[in-house]
């Protein structure tokens, strides 16, 4: 028989044991959005974090300083 006029559907089997060898009782839309909500979050409080990182390093010679007192200071005020 010719298999190109036929479709297979596509299964995604459910997870059934976790890297601990243990059931976590999630199924796979479970798993997407629990990873969907730790990049939301990771990306939340991870951004103010690299873009004063970003600022420091691209101000030759340190002058970062002159703007501001420090890396406390930056983060509050990207923050605002």
């Amino acid at each position: 028989g010719d298999a190109r006029g036929r479709h297979r559907p596509i299964t995604i089997p459910h997870i059934e044991e976790n890297e601990f060898g243990e059931d976590d009782g999630m199924n796979y839309a479970g798993h997407m959005v629990a990873g969907a909500c730790a990049g939301v979050a990771e990306h939340t409080f991870m951004y103010p974090v690299d873009l004063v990182k970003t600022r420091m390093q691209a101000c030759p010679g340190g002058q970062w300083v002159q703007h501001y007192t420090g890396v406390r200071q930056a983060l509050s005020t990207v923050m605002e």
